[in-house]
C-alpha cells in the first residue's frame, strides 16, 4: 500500500492496535508537490516489504517531480530485492534523454545513474562470458577513474 503522510509524523514508529511490539516497515518517502511545484509538507511513503512494480514507481516520480536521488534509492532497492527487471526499467529511464534534459542540473546524479547501468550491463557480460572477465575487470577500473 502506499500511504501519504504529513512530516511531522515521520520518523515515528508505526503500531499496530493489536501488536505494541510491531516494528517499523522501512519506507521510502516522496515529497508531493503543491499546485506551485513546491514541495509540500506531505509525503508519499512507499514501504519497502511490498514495493510496487517500477513502472508505477516511475509514475510517481515523475507525477511528483521527484529528485533523482530517490530514483537511485528505489533502483537500488530493486536490486537490493533481486528485482533485476524493475532495477534495469529504472536504470533505464534514468539515463533517458527525458530525464536528462528535465534534470540537467543534477549532473551528479545523472553520472551515478549512468555508472550504475554500465557497470549493471558489464555484470551481465561477466555473466553471459566468463572469459572475458579480465577484459572486463580493467574497463571497470577505468571507469572508477
Amino acid at each position: 500500500d502506499i500511504m501519504v503522510e504529513a512530516d511531522q509524523d515521520k520518523g515515528k514508529e508505526t503500531k499496530d492496535a493489536h501488536s505494541p511490539e510491531e516494528k517499523e516497515v522501512p519506507t521510502i518517502d516522496i515529497p508531493i508537490r503543491d499546485e506551485h511545484g513546491a514541495e509540500s509538507n506531505e509525503a508519499i511513503e512507499i514501504p519497502l516489504n511490498a514495493l510496487p512494480t517500477a513502472e508505477n514507481i516511475l509514475g510517481v516520480l515523475q507525477a511528483e517531480r521527484a529528485d533523482l536521488s530517490k530514483w537511485l534509492q528505489f533502483a537500488f532497492e530493486y536490486f537490493h530485492q533481486e528485482r533485476y527487471e524493475d532495477f534495469e526499467q529504472m536504470l533505464v529511464a534514468g539515463v533517458s534523454d527525458e530525464v536528462a534534459e528535465h534534470y540537467r542540473d543534477d549532473t551528479k546524479h545523472q553520472i551515478s545513474f549512468l555508472n550504475a547501468y554500465a557497470a549493471y550491463k558489464i555484470s551481465l557480460i561477466q555473466q553471459q562470458h566468463p572469459e572475458k572477465s579480465k577484459l572486463v575487470g580493467e574497463v571497470q577500473e577505468i571507469i572508477k577513474k
